[in-house]
């Protein structure tokens, strides 16, 4: 699926995140409320880009309560700085963390621009 990545929090909007989400795991359903809420910004070095987001349907019980997502920085420097080791994490959920035996939050959409030097996980 291509979708437009989002560049800041108020593009992960119901409708980008129901398109994202559909293919992993909503079963037709729709994304109808999100409410962000920004976390990690104190303990790590992300540009303060991560977000747990709430998450409302059209149909109870439909997907997850609530998913984090990881955005590549606004600041132009870091998103250059972040965007390899993020890719790498993208790789990391394709591949590695398919593995059932493994302890690691489940990862539901992930993708990268290079031309952008933008991520989404």
């Amino acid at each position: 699926m291509t979708l437009a990545l989002p560049r800041n929090a108020a593009e992960l909007t119901p409708d980008w995140l129901t398109r994202a989400l559909r293919a992993e795991l909503l079963d037709g359903a729709v994304v109808t409320g999100a409410r962000l809420t920004q976390i990690g910004q104190d303990q790590s070095f992300t540009g303060g880009a991560i977000y747990r987001i709430a998450l409302d349907y059209d149909r109870p019980g439909a997907g997850p309560r609530s998913i984090v997502a990881k955005l590549s920085p606004d600041d132009a420097r870091l998103a250059k700085a972040l965007f390899t080791p993020n890719q790498r994490e993208i790789t990391f959920y394709d591949h590695i963390a398919k593995q059932d035996d493994l302890p690691i939050p489940q990862c539901h959409y992930s993708a990268a621009d290079p031309a952008q030097l933008a991520s989404v996980i």
